[in-house]
């Protein structure tokens, strides 16, 4: 991502779909997972809360999924198929502005969630996108007003945001 391009000269490459950062992938209409092995993912499941350790958690997921194979399945396919199933409650919501929620508030969630994903390696370029798509359309035109916001870049943006 190019963080020394303005905000509107970036292209949205932060997630493919709205509010998802998971690319659904197409599986053949044979794939059919076992019972226990979802049962194995999902005893083990993230919960995003403070004390939990996301890095413990994909080794475990990548472990659990060695141990068995569908077929000619691609691993990574499959691997991205299950994933979802391996998270709940916190760790399940993906960044959006939740109804009713200020530009303010959305900022200091999207700032508590990154805090308690420590390691996360994410760029003040890609935050700033992060947070901008996933706000609602009302309050991203109050950032568009007079291009106070997406004539920056995105680096300049964050400590607009910060500020």
């Amino acid at each position: 991502m190019a963080n020394d391009r303005p905000m509107w000269g970036n292209n949205r490459a932060v997630a493919l779909n709205l509010a998802a950062a998971i690319v659904p992938v197409e599986l053949r209409d044979n794939f059919n997972m076992k019972g226990h092995h979802l049962s194995m993912i999902k005893y083990h499941q993230f919960n995003g809360r403070a004390r939990a350790d996301p890095h413990k958690h994909i080794a475990k997921f990548i472990k659990i999924c060695r141990m068995f194979r569908y077929g000619n399945t691609n691993v990574d396919s499959f691997k991205l198929k299950l994933f979802p199933s391996s998270l709940f409650g916190e760790a399940k919501v993906c960044f959006t502005q939740h109804p009713n929620e200020s530009l303010v508030e959305a900022w200091l969630r999207m700032k508590d969630l990154l805090c308690s994903c420590h390691g996360h390696s994410l760029g003040q370029g890609t935050i700033t996108q992060i947070f901008y798509y996933g706000l609602d359309d009302a309050t991203q035109a109050i950032l568009d007003a007079r291009g106070i916001f997406f004539y920056k870049t995105p680096n300049k943006a964050y400590q607009l945001l910060e500020d």
